[in-house]
């Protein structure tokens, strides 16, 4: 099972990924969700997450600065971005 952590401040966005992966991919992750990317560095410091999804556009620290930080926290974890 992999670990994903959802970071986007709208949760109608997160709750749709989370409606998608456990529709089309059901018992193949844990998914984690952070509502900006302060709490993701949070869950990040805490967990062991392989997978990243991140907005890109987000109050306080935009998904760019997110990855970049967690991308030092957690140098294997795959990133991936998208436009909410």
């Amino acid at each position: 099972m992999y670990t994903v952590l959802v970071a986007d401040d709208e949760k109608l966005e997160r709750d749709l990924i989370r409606f998608l992966l456990t529709r089309d991919f059901a018992g193949k992750f844990l998914i984690l969700e952070a509502s900006q990317g302060e709490e993701a560095l949070t869950i990040i410091r805490q967990e062991k997450i392989d997978i990243l999804l991140t907005d890109v556009q987000m109050p306080f620290k935009s998904g760019i600065e997110l990855a970049q930080e967690a991308r030092m926290l957690a140098p294997d974890m795959e990133i991936l971005f998208f436009s909410g």
